[in-house]
């Protein structure tokens, strides 16, 4: 399943520090809109994590998505940003399950048409657990391009625009809650999810070694945000959090189930942070 063998994102986000390079919103929700007459856009391209993938049925749960889900289950952005404006809030949510950061080009082509006001992204997942262990620097920097790539076309196109890119969720964290649990290290292997960390074969050694992957990884995604103060949230405080067994989708042992979805909008929030 996930990233071409496995579909996006995983849970929340461990508990490993992260060099600090962007933590504090960088912008105020109050900036967000102006005009009374608006309609706002509250928009999210990325992977399986802001598709709601498993979340409580089988596949796509986009009402359930922390980002645009509009369910009483899930307290999403966009439902925060409702009750924070009195406003009624569109919302269009582009992303696909599997996606790797080259394909955030063709979700912000489906994008911009509508022109966004807020935008979540959640991505690097599926990149991260597909990359072969030897020789992977090439592909972090094409991701890191990619992903830069996005966020200057998001602002050229809407200079007002406002991003959260969310860290990418520890998978480590995940096997540390769900390897012992009946059925769900043999979902991993039938299904290749993240084969390189989850795979019962690997041994502890190659799992670190993953770990470090990962950790590059949102670093790049740190010092991409950075690049883009006026715009962009990337908060790193979001990755120190802890999820237990109830966050995690009992479908697939690997995605968020509805508390794991509202844990994630709660600790992706801005305002306040």
């Amino acid at each position: 399943m996930l990233g071409r063998c496995l579909p996006g994102v995983a849970l929340l986000l461990a508990s490993t520090a992260l060099a600090s390079v962007a933590s504090a919103a960088p912008w105020a929700i109050s900036e967000l809109w102006s005009r009374d007459d608006a309609v706002p856009l509250v928009g999210a391209i990325g992977d399986s994590l802001s598709a709601g993938f498993d979340t409580l049925h089988i596949g796509d749960n986009r009402d359930l998505a922390w980002c645009t889900g509009d369910s009483p289950l899930v307290k999403s952005h966009m439902q925060r940003l409702q009750d924070y404006f009195g406003k009624h809030m569109r919302s269009d949510n582009e992303a696909i399950a599997g996606s790797v950061a080259a394909d955030l080009e063709r979700q912000t082509s489906r994008l911009l048409p509508h022109h966004p006001t807020y935008v979540t992204i959640t991505i690097g997942a599926n990149d991260v657990c597909t990359w072969d262990p030897d020789g992977y620097e090439p592909k972090l920097e094409k991701f890191e391009d990619d992903v830069r790539a996005t966020l200057h076309r998001l602002v050229t196109a809407e200079p007002n625009v406002k991003i959260t890119l969310a860290p990418i969720p520890n998978v480590y964290n995940l096997w540390e809650v769900a390897h012992d649990k009946p059925t769900c290290q043999l979902k991993w292997d039938i299904t290749g999810m993240c084969d390189q960390l989850l795979h019962s074969e690997h041994t502890q050694e190659e799992r670190l070694a993953f770990v470090e992957r990962w950790k590059q990884t949102n670093h790049a995604l740190a010092v991409v945000a950075a690049e883009f103060p006026d715009h962009v949230l990337f908060n790193e405080n979001a990755i120190d959090t802890r999820f237990t067994w109830d966050h995690v989708s009992k479908i697939d042992c690997f995605h968020p189930s509805i508390l794991g979805q509202n844990l994630l909008a709660e600790k992706t929030w801005f305002y306040g942070k």
